[in-house]
């Protein structure tokens, strides 16, 4: 555990928690106040370590445990709290706006004219064709275009809002993966606060040796150059745990710190390939936006279709005479205007071509993703079904085994039984086990936050 997360409060309970509560049965416990900060190990260390022996050390530093951060919250708050999902919304929220006229009617088109003027000058006469013509004129959309424009407008913003779920369930899943991988990173540092600490103890008994000529200066070296490489290691937990808080940080859009658990129970497999990946056929709104983007590019097919139509216009009109005393009257006209389909009916076939073409890539996408869907589904049950049998089998079984095996051996070393070489692979071992169980447990929860990804179980 790292040194900071070592509050007064929670070494308190921690020692009641391994039978160490401070009492007179422990005076060096109960004269003292508990430390925090960086004095913490050390006090660990010198005071509470030659009390007790190493596993009971382990597990009190497991159980100095704070409430961890509810990762689920902190995915909604990251969520909310993105820019980048905000403009995605207002996207979608502007497509939405224009889908709701996209069926409007086509403007009409209202004109004033001076009809007829004499060429002589620019003015109204008394000539009988002579007058002020007023046109209105309305296009008239082909038939059924209006409808597919709808459909169009409306399958682009549930195309939008698929891919904002999408983006939305992508950055949910960095954000939990992220937080568990910090979780790890502490676990490990304070695994190796913890050899740290048996290291300090194995380092005196080996001086102990040295000063008495039972082992040669070779031991005294190695177990300082491990203990030395074991410190160093710290330093890389500290930057990696750096790079991670930024990282979450950033996906709150705001700098924080965060709580995470010092151990954590694996988690069993629950559910098969076949069931995960119907589910996420089902569900998923990439694998949708996918469906989408089909049905999207055959209504554009169908709208160019439906557009390569003859539109006609419908036109009145009527002129006033400006001097109704010279025997004029005044008139009304109407009609209707219909385009000649020279070059339309091509450029409509072309659309139409390009949408199919469209179409049917949106459905060879969606094929590709299922197939490689269901590979990553399949990776991901062999290996959540591993680790958490690999957790399960070292921390019931092989690391009882290893602490047994090294508090025998260095019994064995303090009396002359056991050589140095057995007494320092017994411990290397041991911090090998102890960090291999902590991952496996991790990469449960690391293959549960992926899995909900994969199918869109949020």
């Amino acid at each position: 555990m790292r040194a900071h997360h070592l509050p007064p409060a929670q070494l308190e309970q921690a020692l009641s928690v391994v039978g160490l509560e401070r009492s007179k049965r422990h005076p060096s416990l109960h004269k003292r106040a508990l430390p925090e900060g960086q004095a913490a190990r050390s006090w660990i260390k010198g005071t509470v370590s030659p009390i007790m022996d190493d596993m009971t050390l382990f597990l009190l530093l497991s159980a100095l445990a704070w409430a961890a951060d509810d990762v689920d919250a902190l995915a909604r708050a990251a969520v909310d709290a993105n820019p980048g999902l905000a403009a995605m919304e207002a996207r979608t929220a502007a497509l939405a706006a224009a889908a709701e006229v996209a069926d409007v009617w086509p403007d009409p088109v209202a004109s004033v004219e001076l009809s007829n003027l004499p060429l002589g000058g620019f003015t109204l006469s008394d000539h009988p064709m002579a007058g002020v013509q007023l046109r209105v004129q309305q296009p008239l959309p082909a038939p059924g275009e209006r409808a597919r424009r709808s459909e169009v407008a409306e399958l682009s913003v549930e195309y939008a809002a698929l891919q904002q779920s999408a983006a939305a369930l992508d950055l949910r899943h960095r954000v939990i993966d992220t937080w568990w991988r910090l979780a790890l990173t502490r676990m490990l540092a304070g695994i190796t606060e913890v050899e740290l600490a048996r290291l300090d103890e194995l380092a005196e008994t080996v001086q102990a040796r040295y000063r008495v000529d039972a082992v040669g200066q070779h031991a005294v070296l190695r177990v300082t150059l491990l203990r030395d490489r074991l410190s160093d290691e710290l330093g890389d937990f500290a930057r990696a745990d750096q790079q991670l808080t930024a990282a979450l940080s950033a996906a709150l859009s705001a700098p924080r710190a965060f709580e995470t658990p010092d151990a954590v129970e694996p988690l069993p497999l629950t559910g098969t390939v076949e069931g995960w990946l119907a589910a996420a056929e089902a569900q998923h709104p990439a694998l949708e936006a996918l469906r989408v983007e089909a049905r999207q590019a055959r209504a554009r097919a169908e709208l160019a279709r439906v557009q390569a139509r003859p539109s006609m216009s419908l036109w009145a009109g009527y002129r006033a005479r400006t001097w109704p005393d010279d025997g004029g009257v005044d008139l009304v006209s109407g009609g209707v205007a219909v385009p000649v389909p020279v070059g339309s009916r091509a450029r409509s076939q072309g659309l139409q071509a390009a949408a199919e073409q469209d179409a049917r890539a949106a459905e060879d996408r969606l094929a590709a993703a299922l197939d490689t869907l269901r590979a990553e589904l399949t990776t991901l049950h062999a290996a959540w079904d591993r680790a958490f049998a690999k957790a399960g089998t070292y921390r019931d079984t092989l690391l009882p085994a290893a602490q047994a095996v090294r508090e025998a051996t260095l019994a064995d070393f303090q009396v002359g039984r056991a050589d140095f070489a057995a007494v320092y692979q017994a411990e290397v071992e041991l911090l090998a086990l102890e960090r291999a169980e902590r991952i496996a447990a991790v990469e449960t929860h690391l293959r549960a936050a992926e899995l909900e990804a994969l199918i869109a179980t949020r």
